[in-house]
């Protein structure tokens, strides 16, 4: 499953007659055969202890240009590859090592337990400066991402409804790869889920909380979260709601029309400007992007009364569209 052929040293994991990746050449960061830690083990699983094998793909967006900034001073956080905005693809971990790319996921697709979905899953960052709210990916690094994807894909068998964005798995606590990123130019290409909205269902739903919740658990969505607090010497696991959440991330990869507040706008840009004239659009850009997804991150604006705005009824008819593929993937893939 694994197959790989050595490079001045570094392991190659994407065989030298691949199909997709006719022209593109993939470079290697040092780390990949420096492993440090548990970072880098075997694909097994925390608790059986058994082997795993690949099954899902996740895309990342990653904010820092470089690839010294995506993995921190001790090595232990990064994906499996990096695309840069030139096309440039680096492989910074060997496919057969497990790489904490995606944190805790609250995804129905993954296998023993939350925090089991780097055991069984790659990664791949793609750079994007305002984590994909207001810069454009380039066509070089979808082009590349797109070969990489297809690659995997095909190496590991992966099904299309387990093609997913940082976003999707980890709701109110990730925003990649955010509403700019082309998933349906992706599953145009055979990578992932973006059906036609000619493509319904016929079961006819009313827009409901009830159904609402049922549609995003049909995708894959978690609408409730475990949430573990200690009160002096006693831990507490309470259900906290996540219901605003999934629905923010579905629309961010499924409707990224129906969400505006993560772009930065005219006013903000023009504050930054007059507080710095010295930074250029592009900074600023980056800058609120930055604070956004932060204050996201630590869900300081994440009241759910206030997250879960109307639902409108082409916003409901897409949620139905989306969780009819993901009933179909499934049952092809069986």
């Amino acid at each position: 499953m694994f197959e790989s052929y050595s490079v001045n040293g570094h392991q190659m994991n994407v065989p030298k007659d691949d199909i997709y990746m006719k022209g593109i050449q993939i470079e290697q960061y040092p780390i990949l055969n420096t492993p440090v830690g548990e970072h880098f083990d075997e694909r097994i699983h925390k608790g059986t202890k058994q082997p795993t094998e690949i099954d899902q793909l996740v895309i990342h967006c990653s904010f820092e240009p470089d690839i010294e900034c995506v993995l921190n001073e001790n090595n232990y956080t990064g994906a499996h590859y990096v695309i840069h905005r030139d096309g440039k693809i680096i492989q910074c971990i060997d496919e057969s090592k497990r790489a904490y790319h995606a944190g805790v996921s609250s995804w129905a697709e993954v296998r023993g337990g939350a925090d089991n979905i780097n055991a069984h899953s790659i990664g791949i960052e793609v750079e994007n400066p305002t984590f994909g709210s207001s810069t454009e990916y380039t066509s070089a690094q979808i082009d590349s991402l797109i070969r990489l994807s297809k690659s995997i894909i095909a190496r590991h068998h992966i099904k299309p409804h387990n093609v997913i964005g940082h976003s999707d798995i980890a709701p109110g606590r990730k925003g990649d790869t955010g509403v700019l990123f082309p998933w349906r130019k992706l599953a145009e290409a055979g990578i992932g889920i973006f059906p036609k909205y000619t493509e319904l269902p016929a079961e006819k739903m009313n827009v409901s909380q009830e159904n609402l919740r049922k549609l995003l658990k049909a995708i894959g969505y978690k609408t409730e979260a475990e949430v573990t607090k200690t009160e002096g010497y006693t831990e507490i696991t309470e259900i906290k709601d996540n219901l605003p959440l999934a629905w923010r991330s579905f629309m961010r990869h499924y409707f990224p029309s129906g969400i505006k507040d993560e772009r930065p706008t005219p006013n903000q840009i023009r504050e930054r400007h007059e507080k710095d004239p010295r930074k250029s659009t592009s900074e600023i850009l980056s800058d609120v992007s930055l604070d956004f997804m932060m204050e996201y991150e630590k869900n300081t604006n994440s009241d759910p009364k206030r997250q879960l705005t109307r639902v409108s009824s082409l916003g409901f008819k897409r949620l139905q569209v989306v969780a009819q593929a993901f009933r179909i993937s499934r049952q092809r893939g069986r």
